[in-house]
């Protein structure tokens, strides 16, 4: 509290004596005007307004000695049951009194003397009725503008204290209850300057409106005026009183329909009016109203500029009642949205408002198209020049979107088709005409094959919201043309999306337009930054509830330097999986540091033991958290190091067994001048049986020595090491190849061995190849076909020939080739 002191002279003091007994006054004083209010008030000074609170304090009095000079007392919730004589009569400066709540039921004469300033005054839920107010009551109030009687006793006798109300002049602004067979008489003529009267329903009872009700108005400047409450009846001629009447809101509470709410207007006969809002007037149980001419006999005589019917179960609207409302060109702004309208019959009623700017038409609750049976069939639509907005959104409309003109005469900026009941397709059809479109809202849409040319209309697009509209599949495709040629484009809305990878070209042409770019509630999980760098004049990025876990240095970097650019650039990156690991220190560090961020402070992020963490608090203990992470960090390369020894002395060991010219390299071959083995013979599996009855026995008779695995093969020596030595010790080496034999690994790589083995020694007739089977050259490794025709191998005899004969003579020509070519 501000206490003023003053001091005065004593002229019998010594002057130190004077000072001690003016702090003694001083102190004294400021203790009597403290003590005399009560404990729970307190008082706050702002500037030259100083306002006194003792709200839910119990007073049963006005405190006395309230600082003189307060300018607000807020007296709410105590227990003032009765306002006496001069409760007031200090407080001169006062200009707003709070009384509300009190269980106030008598004011007193005399009562408000001194408030000669007062301009708002609120009794407001107390227990006052007719006979509670003095008639001299608000007599001293000749300043107020304000005041609140609602939520009190009045209905209880249903008048209102007219006597105490007529001394009020000067106020502007009435709150006041309304019951049934409440009356505005003759007390209230002299509120010629109240302007703004507000009705409050203390019970739950329609309420009737009669002729006479509003008669005490007449003489008042009421411009706007709400009523909001359930009717039992409301005459024709009741508003007539309200001649300054330029805003009317007519909620009945579904008490009345749409129709009778219209007969209300008879008062309102050749007004001009701002605005007329009669919505939610319907029966529940009745069936939609269609409007006839003979409905609008009184509205079609007022010229307004905004008419709200929303919420009134109209059906339609007949053409004529139309034609007949000669002063339909007063008509700008028209909301028929939450009605049941049938058919598209609104447009054709369109072109009947030529000043008609904005139409709302949304959540009609059954509105059907005529059927086509082709999406190439076209309708051409007629629009008011004027009208600039149209709002279709919510509207149970589906199927594919037919190929629609909008006249040329069109002028519309601003069209809402979004989120349609039934999913539009946009896969075929195509808006046209729409060329000073600069808003298109189509969230909702069904675009997973959007037809490519589907803006193509829109040159001077601007804003685009396409939210739900399933493009992320379109979205990844380097083909894409869907915002080729939108160069204005300068608002982008594709939240979820399902947008998974964007095409790098997806924005080409709009580098130096886009502004805005949403991607909320999709499926990325990076923010492709070699794209979005591209766009010079983004200033929002949103890209909140997706995949991202971290931004890498370039991202970081790539932001930054776009900054600096444009400094008011801002990311979204809340609900996203962030994580707080030591393997994303640098995107912590900038989280930290960086100003670009949204709503930083509700970041969350995902700590190594899983628990989730607000970032910024994560932060507060980020330098521990790095040498925690700088100790794991050499851990981790010590792993490694001995991870990549392991690896490679394992890698060694498989290049030994596997590389043919390595081993060939690393072994150095034995010399011989009389080989122990003539020939080592090598064959698959399946070949066995060919082998041990026909070869060997053969071999044998010849005096040949052979070297086979299963009998000259050293047990417990690598079986690598078994083939070289096997080689080494063979002046020859004998290859029985049959269909099955390139199936085996190490039939191939013995003859990739010996084939090397005999090129780098010189012995190019070192091999020998036996073919059981017709096989091709291609079959066989790149350094046989590469000599095929010094090797030149040996075909066995089909053993299917029906010419005895000849196969005896054929086998022996091959033992003989065979045996020249072991000996030679």
């Amino acid at each position: 509290m501000r206490h003023q002191c003053y001091t005065f002279k004593l002229p019998t003091l010594h002057k130190m004596a004077n000072n001690i007994v003016v702090y003694i006054i001083c102190s004294l004083a400021m203790f009597h005007i403290t003590a005399g209010m009560n404990g729970c008030c307190n008082v706050v000074t702002i500037g030259t307004v100083i306002h006194v609170k003792c709200s839910g304090c119990r007073l049963q009095t006005v405190p006395e000695n309230l600082p003189i000079n307060a300018t607000e007392l807020n007296l709410h919730n105590n227990n003032l049951t009765i306002l006496h004589q001069d409760s007031f009569r200090y407080l001169h400066q006062l200009n707003k009194l709070i009384l509300s709540s009190n269980g106030l039921s008598m004011i007193s004469s005399g009562a408000f003397d001194g408030l000669q300033n007062l301009k708002y005054l609120d009794l407001s839920n107390n227990l006052l009725e007719n006979s509670s107010f003095d008639v001299f009551a608000f007599q001293p109030l000749i300043r107020l503008t304000h005041l609140d009687l609602r939520q009190n006793r009045l209905h209880l006798k249903e008048t209102y204290p007219e006597h105490a109300i007529a001394y009020l002049s000067q106020v502007e602004t009435l709150k006041i209850d309304v019951f049934e067979g409440f009356r505005f008489g003759i007390g209230f003529l002299n509120l010629t300057k109240l302007k703004q009267i507000n009705f409050a329903v203390v019970l739950q009872e329609s309420i009737s409106v009669l002729n006479s009700t509003f008669l005490g108005l007449e003489r008042t400047v009421i411009s706007h005026l709400v009523l909001h409450f359930s009717m039992k009846k409301f005459e024709i001629n009741a508003l007539a009183p309200f001649h300054n009447l330029v805003s009317l809101k007519f909620h009945s509470g579904r008490t009345m329909n749409i129709r009778d709410v219209q007969k209300t207007l008879y008062g309102l006969q050749k007004r001009k009016m701002e605005y007329l809002e009669l919505t939610d007037n319907y029966f529940p149980s009745v069936s939609s109203i269609f409007l006839m001419k003979s409905d609008f006999v009184y509205l079609r005589t007022i010229c307004v500029r905004k008419i709200d019917l929303s919420m009134n179960n109209i059906e339609g609207i007949e053409m004529d009642a139309i034609l007949s409302w000669p002063n339909r060109k007063c008509l700008e702004i028209l909301d028929i949205s939450s009605n049941n309208f049938l058919s598209i019959h609104i447009f054709y009623l369109l072109v009947l408002f030529p000043s008609l700017t904005h139409l709302y038409a949304s959540d009609q609750s059954s509105i059907k198209f005529r059927k086509r049976s082709s999406a190439s069939m076209e309708q051409t639509l007629f629009l008011p020049h004027s009208l600039i907005y149209l709002n279709f959104s919510r509207n149970p409309i589906g199927g594919s979107l037919v190929n629609s003109t909008l006249h040329e005469s069109n002028n519309l900026k601003v069209l809402d088709l979004s989120y349609p009941l039934r999913h539009l397709s946009c896969s075929y059809g195509r808006l046209k005409g729409l060329v000073n479109l600069t808003e298109f809202y189509m969230s909702g849409f069904e675009c997973s094959h959007p037809n490519p040319e589907m803006f193509s209309d829109m040159p001077n697009l601007l804003t685009l919201e396409a939210k739900e509209c399933n493009l992320g599949h379109v979205l990844a495709k380097d083909n894409n043309l869907l915002f080729k040629g939108r160069y204005k484009l300068t608002f982008l809305d594709l939240s979820a999306n399902n947008i998974y990878l964007l095409s790098p070209i997806i924005f080409a042409d709009q580098q130096y337009s886009l502004k805005t770019l949403i991607f909320a509630s999709n499926q990325l999980i990076s923010l492709h930054m070699h794209i979005l760098m591209e766009l010079h004049a983004l200033e929002t990025l949103d890209v909140s509830h997706n995949r991202i876990p971290t931004l890498t240095k370039s991202d970081i970097a790539l932001l930054d330097t776009h900054q600096t650019k444009s400094p008011a650039f801002k990311v979204n990156l809340l609900g996203n999986p962030l994580v707080c690991s030591c393997e994303v220190l640098d995107f912590l560090d900038w989280v930290g540091t960086t100003n670009m961020l949204y709503n930083r402070d509700n970041l969350l992020c995902s700590t190594p033991d899983g628990s989730q963490i607000k970032v910024i608090k994560f932060l507060q203990t980020f330098g521990q958290f790095k040498e925690r992470c700088a100790s794991q960090f050499w851990l981790i390369i010590s792993m490694i190091m001995i991870i990549v020894f392991v690896f490679t002395a394992f890698l060694s060991r498989v290049v030994w067994k596997h590389s043919v010219k390595l081993r060939v390299w690393c072994r150095q071959p034995l010399e011989y001048e009389v080989f122990p083995f003539d020939v080592f013979i090598t064959y698959c599996n399946e070949d066995a049986r060919w082998v041990t009855r026909t070869l060997v026995p053969w071999l044998e008779q010849e005096d040949v020595e052979y070297c086979i695995d299963d009998k000259s093969f050293e047990l417990g020596l690598d079986i690598l090491d078994n083939i070289m030595n096997a080689i080494d010790n063979s002046r020859k080496s004998v290859f029985v190849v049959s269909c099955k034999y390139f199936k085996r690994e190490w039939q191939t790589f013995t003859m990739q061995l010996t084939s090397v083995y005999s090129f780098r020694d010189g012995r190019e007739n070192m091999n020998v190849i036996i073919l059981i089977d017709d096989m091709r050259r291609s079959e066989f490794p790149k350094l046989i076909r590469k000599n095929w025709d010094e090797i030149r191998p040996i075909i066995w005899p089909n053993e299917n020939c029906s010419d005895k004969n000849k196969l005896i003579k054929a086998k022996k020509a091959f033992w003989r080739t065979l045996l020249g070519r072991i000996k030679y």
